[in-house]
């Protein structure tokens, strides 16, 4: 380990539409600069172990079996040698499907309590598209290029987009698109038995003849797979998007067109997309532990792929999907002909929720004893200084208000306040401030724990000025860039540092 660096252990839970993985990995952080201030840095990020791929366990088409997901961590923890009590920070994170059904919310709480002290639990499309980009080392390759390039993530469920552009992230996408739109039974003389809503949209939109009950053949549904994958290029290549594709999304979709310059596909059926690349290396799986074409078998171990292979082996429409897609990003003018390959595709997103979902605080922090740690914490921005805002009274009080009409305080256990501008660090303003925040918290205090949370380097003197003011101090942390609307699970410093762990997430559940 390099000279200066202190490790701490993460783990990644992945629980998606069609598997769940589990990987452990080691995060090398910087030492404190020599003042004691600045933000510690993650400047190492090593995998040391890599779970099997198991398929995501149901108790029915609409519930995962929580017991049975929460013993696949089990096994993977016993397998790398570690205990919860020994986890530092990572995350669970429930995708596609997963995220719609009923025991989601439940289950991703439940894992993550098992897995550690410090494990964040967290849904949502956007976030697992970052997530995804960061793992497979797109986020990566922007930043050492300065290219713009898209993160392609197509699993079971969903696609989710995140484009980078040299160290910045541009924008996600989510389109209600992958490889489970269609499900088909057994292996041989099978049959549609089901297709989801966007596939309905996907067949009225071009018109295709295919129905449950339809044999399950190539000619059969080949038609459909096209149109998801020119569905899933369009989402990549716009804007602008006709209406199928805002049909189809889940969320917003950018303004502003973008020219990508390098495309990287991950995910179940990307890593399926990948194997067909016509010079692809023929043991580049299998040095992973895995079966060329990443199949699950029943027994939730990687099955080896034979010279002709049953398209429909999986029960869905991947292997057709991945085939139609390779061809429409090669078809695709706007779009690079072929997809890179990077350091990981069908263990994308689970590596980005172990290795890339922890940032952290300042160092100059103000905690008051035993208020850490907090979990799913919302976060509510604080206008910033200007002539239309009025007062920093004016503005915080604001910000209460709009935190009592987002939240009901009876189901969250503390509020965030985040404030991206003061104005003036000058001790005279920065104790106007501390008023002001004051003055606005104390009518929730007792209901929930208060977080101030600010991006300019000043929580230690802020939080020296509010223990003043207030007769229950609240801690303040600064040097984070946040977002109104994300949650952030707050951990307790660890070793000898003043700074604290952050994972900055979201939380959606439901159809």
């Amino acid at each position: 380990m390099p000279s200066g660096t202190e490790p701490i252990t993460s783990v990644g839970v992945d629980v998606g539409t069609t598997t769940t993985q589990v990987v452990v990995s080691r995060l090398r952080v910087t030492p404190p600069t020599h003042d004691g201030a600045g933000t510690p840095e993650i400047r190492d990020r090593t995998v040391v172990h890599r779970g099997a791929v198991h398929a995501t366990p149901l108790v029915d088409a609409e519930t995962v079996d929580i017991d049975a997901v929460a013993a696949i961590v089990t096994d993977a923890f016993e397998a790398a040698g570690i205990e919860p009590a020994t986890v530092d920070t990572g995350a669970v994170i429930v995708t596609g499907e997963t995220a719609k059904r009923r025991n989601a919310e439940p289950l991703v709480r439940r894992i993550a309590g098992d897995a550690g002290d410090f494990v964040a639990a967290a849904a949502g499309g956007s976030l697992e598209a970052v997530l995804a980009g960061r793992g497979s080392g797109a986020a990566a390759h922007a930043a050492e290029t300065g290219r713009v390039v898209a993160n392609v993530d197509v699993g079971g469920g969903t696609t989710n987009v995140a484009v980078f552009a040299g160290e910045t992230l541009l924008d996600t996408r989510v389109l209600d698109v992958g490889a489970r739109i269609a499900r088909v039974s057994g292996r041989d003389d099978g049959y549609v038995t089901e297709l989801s809503p966007a596939a309905e949209r996907l067949i009225e939109a071009d018109d295709l003849d295919v129905a449950v009950g339809d044999p399950a053949t190539e000619t059969t549904l080949r038609p459909l797979a096209d149109a998801a994958a020119s569905a899933i290029v369009d989402c990549v290549d716009g804007p602008p998007f006709d209406h199928r594709i805002e049909s189809l999304a889940m969320g917003a979709l950018p303004d502003e067109p973008v020219e990508i310059g390098d495309l990287v596909v991950t995910g179940g059926v990307g890593h399926l997309v990948n194997d067909l690349a016509d010079d692809g290396d023929a043991d580049r799986s299998e040095d992973r532990g895995e079966g060329r074409d990443g199949s699950i078998g029943a027994d939730g171990t990687a099955e080896p792929v034979g010279a002709a292979v049953d398209p429909f082996r999986f029960g869905d429409l991947g292997p057709l999907l991945a085939t139609s897609l390779r061809e429409s990003i090669r078809d695709r003018s706007g779009l690079p002909d072929r997809p890179t390959e990077l350091a990981e595709d069908l263990r994308a997103t689970v590596v980005g929720v172990g290795t890339e979902s922890t940032t952290f605080s300042g160092r100059t922090i103000w905690l008051p004893v035993d208020r850490l740690p907090l979990r799913d914490v919302p976060v509510v921005a604080v206008d910033p200084p200007n002539e239309r805002s009025g007062t920093a009274p004016d503005r915080f009080e604001r910000a209460v208000r709009t935190a009592r009409d987002l939240y009901d305080f009876d189901d969250v256990d503390g509020l965030a306040l985040y404030v991206a501008e003061i104005g003036s660090l000058a001790y005279d303003d920065l104790a106007t401030t501390a008023a002001a925040i004051a003055s606005a918290v104390q009518s929730i205090a007792d209901d929930l724990a208060v977080v101030i949370v600010t991006r300019e380097n000043c929580a230690n003197v802020l939080g020296q000025l509010l223990a003043g003011e207030l007769a229950d101090p609240v801690p303040v942390l600064d040097e984070l860039r946040l977002e109104a609307g994300v949650r952030l699970d707050i951990g307790e410093p660890f070793g000898d540092r003043d700074a604290v762990p952050v994972v900055v997430k979201t939380l959606v559940f439901g159809g």
